[in-house]
C-alpha cells in the first residue's frame, strides 16, 4: 500500500502543480499583454509626438508645401469646383504643350532649311558675280526701264513733248465720248 499511497501523493502534488501552472499562465499572459500594451502606447505616443513635431517644424520651414496641403484639403472638401479647376488646368496645359510643339516644329524646319538656303543664296551671288564679270555691267542694273538722263534739259523737253501728245489724245477721246453721248440722247 505504501506504493499506492506514494503514487497518490505524487499524483496529488502533480495536480496541484498543474493547477498552479494553469493559473500562472493566464496571469502571466495577462500581465504580459498589459505590459506590451503599455509599452506600445508609450512608444506609439512618443513616436507620434516625434513625427508630429518634426513634421510641424518642416512645414513651418516650408510654407509653400503647407499652402499646397491646405489647397489639397480644400479641394477634397469641394469636389465639383476642384473638378472644374482641374479641367481648366488640363486645357491650359494642353494649349501650352501645343504652342511649344509648334515652336519646336518651326525651329526644327528652319534649322533643316538653313543649309539649303545658304547654298542657294551662295549660288545666286556667285552667278551674279560671274555674269557681272563677263558682261561688265553693275549688279544694280536689273531694271531696263530706268534711264539715267545725260542732260536734264533734254529730259525735260522729252517729258514735255510726251505730255503734249497725251493731252491731244485725251482731248480727242473726250470729243469722241461727247459725240457718242449726243447720239444716245437722240
Amino acid at each position: 500500500m505504501n506504493l499506492a499511497l506514494q503514487i497518490n501523493c505524487l499524483l496529488g502534488a502533480t495536480v496541484v502543480r498543474w493547477k498552479q501552472t494553469k493559473d500562472f499562465f493566464p496571469a502571466t499572459t495577462t500581465n504580459f499583454q498589459a505590459a506590451t500594451q503599455l509599452l506600445t502606447d508609450k512608444s506609439s505616443a512618443a513616436m507620434q509626438k516625434a513625427i508630429t513635431s518634426s513634421l510641424n517644424n518642416w512645414l513651418q520651414a516650408h510654407p509653400v508645401v503647407f499652402r499646397i496641403i491646405n489647397n489639397i484639403i480644400w479641394a477634397i472638401d469641394h469636389p465639383l469646383i476642384s473638378f472644374v479647376i482641374i479641367v481648366l488646368l488640363i486645357a491650359i496645359a494642353l494649349s501650352i504643350f501645343k504652342a511649344v510643339n509648334r515652336l519646336l516644329e518651326i525651329v526644327g524646319l528652319s534649322l533643316l532649311q538653313a543649309p539649303f538656303k545658304l547654298i542657294s543664296n551662295g549660288f545666286k551671288l556667285g552667278w551674279l558675280s560671274i555674269r557681272q564679270k563677263f558682261t561688265n555691267k553693275n549688279v544694280s542694273d536689273k531694271e531696263p526701264n530706268t534711264i539715267v538722263p545725260q542732260n536734264s534739259q533734254q529730259r525735260l523737253a522729252e517729258i514735255s513733248q510726251r505730255l503734249q501728245v497725251l493731252q491731244t489724245e485725251h482731248n480727242e477721246l473726250l470729243q469722241e465720248a461727247a459725240k457718242i453721248l449726243a447720239l444716245n440722247k437722240n
